[in-house]
């Protein structure tokens, strides 16, 4: 594949379908957080935490800890 074709794609982009992959059921109705929970420590965090910084869910922060992947020490 020539590397005009990917000439577009960040690493952003590749963060964000990381986190739509977890939070999102597949076909099976399944999630899939394995890379995003592979590449948590490179998240950015400011006193240990990483919403509002590493990422940004415009969501309640209990949705995302109710997840059935979310590790218990937290993303």
């Amino acid at each position: 594949m020539s590397t005009e074709r990917l000439d577009g794609l960040q690493a952003a982009d590749q963060y964000a379908g990381m986190l739509n992959a977890a939070i999102r059921p597949n076909e099976f109705d399944q999630y899939e957080p394995q890379h995003l929970v592979r590449i948590r420590h490179q998240l950015r965090r400011v006193g240990g935490q990483t919403w509002g910084y590493g990422f940004k869910v415009m969501a309640l922060p209990d949705t995302m800890t109710s997840y059935p992947w979310w590790p218990s020490e937290g993303l």
